[in-house]
C-alpha cells in the first residue's frame, strides 16, 4: 500500500496509526533496560545535586564547588522539583530523563514535516526512534535529554519563523524562541552554538536577499544577552577551569563522532559517507533553493567548526554529548535529502542500508547488553549483613562520600539490606566494616588505597564491573 501526504497537509488514517507505532516503538525501546544498570559518578553528582530535601540556596551552593560539571545549575532545579513530585530514588531519576528523550522526537519528526509536507519525516521518526545513542542518553541521569528537547523546540520555532518572514508573525512565537533559546543555553554553555548558526545565517539571508530580517535578528541578540547575563558567573569559572577533555587528533577528522552517534565505527562510516554524497550531490538545492535546509546545513558546520577552531587554538573543549543537538540537522537532512534523491535505485538502496543496518546494531545492543557502568546493587546484595551492617566508602575526598553515601542512603536495594553508613571519623568505635571500593576514584586499583584502615585487616573481597567490596577487620 502505498502512503501519501495529502495536499491540504491533512494526515491520513494510515499514516497516523503509522506515526503512532513509531511513537510507541520510540517509547518501548527507551523503557527497556531504563533500570538495568546503575549509576555513573556524574549521574550520582547530579542525583545528589537535585536533592529535593535541601534548600534551592544550598542546591546553588552544591553546584558551584564542582567546577568540572559542563551543564549549568537549570537542569539540577528541574530534576530536583521532579524529585519532589514522584519522590526521591535511583530509579525514579531514570524516568525525567526518558520523558524528555522520548518527548524530543516528534519536535524533530514536526520540524522535518514543515519543511516539505512529503513521507521523509517518517523515515525521520523511524531512524531517530531506534538510534543506540539517542536511547542511551534517554536513560542516563544526565542533562542531555533535556538540552536534546529543549534544542530541538528553539530549531523548530526557528524554522517556523524564517518561514513567516514575509507573513505577520505571531508574538508568541517570537517570546517563545527567545524562551527556548535562553534556557538551551542555561542548561549547558554548547548551545551558544545554536544561537550562533541562527545569526550567521540570517546575516547571510539578508546578504543574498537583501530582504530585512530585523525583528529575528534584534529576538536572537536579545536571547544571547539575556542567556550570558544569566550564565556569565559560569562561562568565566569555566574559562578559568583546567580541563580533563583529550585533545583532539587526527582520528576525530575521519569519524566525527559519528561512530559514537551512530552506534559503531561501521555505522558510523555507513552514516558519514552517505551524508557527505548527499550533501556534495545537492549542494546548490541547500545553497540556494531551500533556505530551511540551508540553516540545518549551517548549523552543523557551525556546531563543528568553532569547537574544533578553538580546541586547536586555545584548549580542548569537545565532546560528542555536548553537541547532541546536532544529531537533529544530521536525521533531518539526511532523510530529507535521500527522498529528493531520482535515482530510484541508488535511493531505494540507501533507505534500506540505513534502516537495515541502524536495526541490526540497535538489536545487537539490546539482546547482548553488558554491564559497562558500576554494579553498586549486585555489590550490595552480596553483602551478608548477618556479619556487618557497617559499611563505609574507600575515598579521601570528602564530597565523594558525601555523594556516594547519598545515592547508596536512596537506593531501594541498600534500604532493603537494612545497612548503615559509617563516617570516617566513627571507623575507630567499630570492629567491622564493609568498604566500597569505586575503582574510577581510586585510580582503578582499589588494594593499595586503605590509608583510611590502618587499624583493620583484610578478611574477604569480591570484584564486580568498576567495583570492588572489602570486609574487614580490626586487628
Amino acid at each position: 500500500m502505498r502512503i501519501k501526504i495529502n495536499k491540504n497537509k491533512t494526515l491520513s488514517t494510515n499514516i497516523q496509526i503509522l506515526l503512532f507505532t513509531l511513537l510507541l516503538i520510540t517509547i518501548l525501546l527507551r523503557l527497556i533496560h531504563l533500570n538495568f544498570e546503575d549509576y555513573w559518578f556524574d549521574e550520582i553528582n547530579s542525583f545528589w545535586l537535585s536533592d529535593p530535601t535541601i534548600s534551592d540556596k544550598n542546591t546553588y551552593i552544591q553546584r558551584y564547588l564542582n567546577p568540572g560539571q559542563p551543564d549549568q545549575i537549570s537542569f539540577y532545579f528541574f530534576l530536583k522539583y521532579f524529585f519532589k513530585v514522584f519522590g526521591y530514588n535511583d530509579i525514579i531519576g531514570r524516568y525525567f530523563s526518558f520523558i524528555f528523550g522520548c518527548l524530543a522526537i516528534p519536535i524533530i519528526v514536526y520540524s522535518s514535516y514543515i519543511i516539505k509536507n512529503n513521507s521523509s519525516f517518517l523515515f525521520l521518526f523511524f531512524l531517530m526512534s531506534i538510534n543506540s545513542y539517542l536511547i542511551a542518553y534517554s536513560q542516563e541521569v544526565r542533562v542531555y535529554s533535556l538540552l536534546l528537547f529543549v534544542s530541538s523546540i528553539n530549531i523548530f520555532l526557528f524554522m517556523k519563523l524564517i518561514g513567516k518572514i514575509n507573513q505577520k508573525s505571531e508574538w508568541y512565537l517570537y517570546l517563545s524562541f527567545c524562551f527556548s533559546s535562553v534556557l538551551s543555553i542555561s542548561l549547558h554553555i554548547f548551545a551558544f552554538l545554536i544561537l550562533i548558526s541562527e545569526i550567521v545565517f540570517l546575516f547571510y539571508l539578508n546578504y543574498i536577499n537583501k530582504s530585512a530580517r530585523s525583528k529575528l535578528i534584534m529576538t536572537i541578540l536579545i536571547s544571547f544577552c539575556i542567556a550570558l547575563l544569566l550564565n556569565y558567573e559560569f562561562i568565566f569559572s569555566k574559562y578559568n577551569t583546567n580541563t580533563w577533555i583529550p585533545p583532539i587528533d587526527s582520528g576525530f577528522f575521519i569519524d566525527f563522532f559519528f561512530s559514537r552517534f551512530f552506534g559503531s565505527k561501521i555505522m558510523g562510516f555507513i552514516y558519514l559517507i552517505t551524508f557527505i554524497y548527499l550533501i556534495v550531490k545537492f549542494r546548490h538545492l541547500i545553497l540556494y533553493k531551500n533556505k530551511n535546509l540551508l540553516f540545518l546545513f549551517i548549523l552543523t558546520f557551525c556546531t563543528y567548526l568553532i569547537p574544533i577552531v578553538y580546541s586547536l587554538i586555545v584548549r580542548p573543549i569537545l565532546i560528542d554529548r555536548y553537541i547532541i543537538f546536532v544529531l537533529v540537522p544530521l536525521f533531518i537532512l539526511l532523510t530529507h535529502l535521500i527522498w529528493n534523491l531520482k535515482e530510484k535505485k541508488i535511493k531505494y538502496f540507501l533507505i534500506f542500508l540505513l534502516s537495515f543496518s541502524t536495526v541490526t546494531n540497535t538489536l545487537i545492543e539490546l539482546n547482548f547488553k553488558k554491564a559497562e557502568k558500576p554494579q553498586f546493587t549486585e555489590l550490595i546484595n552480596n553483602i551478608d549483613n548477618s556479619i556487618s551492617k557497617n559499611i563505609t566508602f574507600n575515598t579521601n575526598m570528602d564530597t565523594e562520600f558525601i555523594m556516594l553515601s547519598n545515592y547508596f542512603l536512596n537506593k531501594k536495594s541498600f534500604q532493603e539490606k537494612n545497612l548503615k553508613i559509617i563516617k570516617f571519623n566513627q571507623i575507630n568505635k567499630i570492629t567491622k566494616v564493609w568498604v566500597v571500593c569505586y575503582t574510577p576514584l581510586n585510580t582503578l586499583n582499589c588494594s593499595t588505597k586503605f590509608s583510611n584502615f590502618k587499624e583493620f585487616k583484610s578478611i574477604k573481597n569480591k570484584s564486580f564491573h568498576l567495583t570492588e567490596l572489602f570486609f574487614l577487620s580490626k586487628k
